[in-house]
């Protein structure tokens, strides 16, 4: 959704670079040249800085949500969700996309037995879903 947002203010700041400049009577080709260049130089600029702004949301999120240090800290976890969701062997595997900071990836290892082999199961969970989370190793 930022993403959406800072693309839109970019294109509405082209477009008002390009009304100023219709105004100051400029040649159309100007105009068209100064919004291109004005909209490649701002969408090069987010592109370069956009791991830095994820890298410190994710520094933020640490602060925000108290339990992600203590999900990340922890071998193994019991994951309490809003919905009432309990997720037992529970294992932070990082973010599910590099350039997300919202939603984590946890692995939930089921119990190996002499019949079964130890097989986990993955699931995507954003930030805000978790309501709890309890070390067990």
């Amino acid at each position: 959704m930022r993403k959406k947002i800072l693309h839109i203010v970019v294109i509405i700041g082209a477009l008002s670079n390009a009304a100023i400049l219709a105004f100051m009577d400029m040649p159309v080709w100007l105009i068209i040249l100064m919004s291109v260049i004005y909209i490649i130089m701002f969408e090069g600029l987010l592109l370069i800085l956009e791991p830095r702004l994820v890298r410190a949301e994710r520094e933020r999120n640490v602060k925000a949500f108290p339990f992600l240090r203590e999900l990340v800290d922890a071998k193994k976890a019991t994951v309490t969700l809003r919905d009432g969701t309990v997720l037992f062997n529970a294992t932070f595997e990082g973010y599910a996309h590099p350039k997300d900071a919202k939603t984590i990836l946890l692995y939930v290892h089921k119990v190996k037995t002499k019949k079964e082999k130890p097989t986990f199961t993955e699931h995507s969970i954003k930030l805000i879903n978790i309501k709890s989370v309890k070390k067990i190793q």
